[in-house]
């Protein structure tokens, strides 16, 4: 029981971590480029979305391969309610997103989008294969639903990863076969991606629903092989902390990097740390560890709670921001993009956490009303 707990829980905070990274990213979108550059080298944080989105689709892949096996084991029905569990903060998150882009385009006198660009994007959004959509039409997305493609990779990968393992059962071999499966993604997904980003940009490569599944099949493939081969805690505790502290450097040497090396270098070796951190967890590594400890925290893994709504947020409210730039000073919007996808994010965390319970509450209570009332209204009923 311990080593489940503490393989989640670091599982949990690298997604965290990752959505915070992204979240800074997106804040650079809206800080003049001359502000950025007089940074250097710390503005490599504010260019680190593409590693961040690395790091965080491997930790998805990694915590969906563990559940999905799990549930498998029991049954298929477990299995299914496994991938919802997983998949659903963030089809919530889109689904909230959706109503402010519709609330944007009502009250925003900003917004110049016409009703059938926000229809179009928003429909296209919804079909989770908007990544591909938007590779033929760039200039027909909302600025604000772009970002939603990064929910239709989720989707996308959580639904072929669903499927693989519902077709392989229970059978002793699964886990040795999704790990094959996983390390041929890696080898052509790294492979097709540079071939993208060679002939056709890195725009292209960056939506590729193939050029981007390196880093969640890294995941996969670190869930299959968590105990093989057996590590020590010690030993999985250096291997947790050397992976961490180079992830951490290489937030600054993004800003040395152009983008095809971040494309072809930067994401596949930030995928495998994040990978080789996952799998060393599984193993119980020594909390006495700098690393092992940082990632322990309560207040670290929380932020794994709210990854998934961030990640969708935050670009949306720092595209929304972008367009009152010349009302404001840059910092004030800046830092408004930060509190307002925060508490955005924290909204749809309480309310995937807590909504249900405040509801079936709320039901009991009303029940419980109408209950008492039909008693009375009986007992007024009956003669003296």
């Amino acid at each position: 029981m311990r080593k489940a707990v503490v393989d989640m829980r670091i599982a949990w905070s690298l997604q965290g971590a990752a959505a915070v990274v992204y979240l800074l990213s997106s804040i650079g979108s809206v800080l003049p480029l001359e502000d950025l550059e007089s940074m250097r080298p710390l503005n490599g944080v504010f260019r680190s979305g593409n590693l961040a989105l690395a790091v965080f689709f491997a930790a998805f892949g990694y915590l969906l391969a563990v559940r999905l096996r799990a549930a498998r084991s029991i049954s298929l029905v477990e299995m299914l309610v496994a991938w919802v569990r997983v998949v659903l903060p963030v089809v919530v998150a889109m689904l909230l997103v959706t109503v402010a882009v519709l609330a944007v385009t009502r009250y925003d006198d900003t917004d110049t989008a016409s009703d059938e660009v926000t229809r179009t994007s928003l429909l296209h959004a919804w079909s989770f294969v908007q990544n591909q959509w938007i590779l033929d039409h760039l200039l027909l997305v909302r600025s604000d639903v772009s970002s939603l493609w990064i929910v239709s990779l989720m989707v996308q990968y959580a639904l072929v990863l669903g499927v693989v393992v519902a077709l392989l059962g229970r059978r002793r071999w699964t886990g040795p076969t999704v790990a094959v499966l996983a390390a041929g993604c890696v080898v052509a997904s790294i492979a097709w991606r540079a071939h993208v980003l060679s002939t056709e940009g890195w725009v292209q490569a960056a939506l590729d629903s193939l050029g981007r599944c390196d880093a969640f099949a890294m995941g996969v493939l670190a869930a299959c092989l968590v105990g093989v081969p057996a590590v020590g805690r010690e030993v999985a505790g250096q291997i947790v902390g050397a992976a961490t502290t180079i992830l951490l450097a290489g937030l600054i040497a993004t800003s040395f990097v152009d983008i095809d090396g971040i494309f072809t270098v930067v994401l596949p070796l930030g995928a495998a740390l994040t990978a080789l951190s996952l799998w060393a967890s599984g193993a119980d590594p020594d909390p006495r560890g700098l690393a092992t400890q940082a990632l322990l925290r309560p207040e670290v893994v929380a932020t794994g709670g709210i990854a998934a709504p961030l990640l969708v947020w935050a670009p949306f409210v720092a595209a929304t921001a972008t367009r009152h730039e010349g009302t404001y000073p840059a910092t004030m919007v800046a830092v408004l993009v930060a509190v307002a996808s925060l508490a955005a994010a924290g909204a749809t965390w309480w309310l995937l956490a807590r909504g249900p319970g405040w509801l079936r509450q709320q039901w009991s209570a009303r029940q419980a009303d109408l209950t008492s009332a039909d008693g009375d209204a009986i007992s007024g009923d009956r003669p003296n």
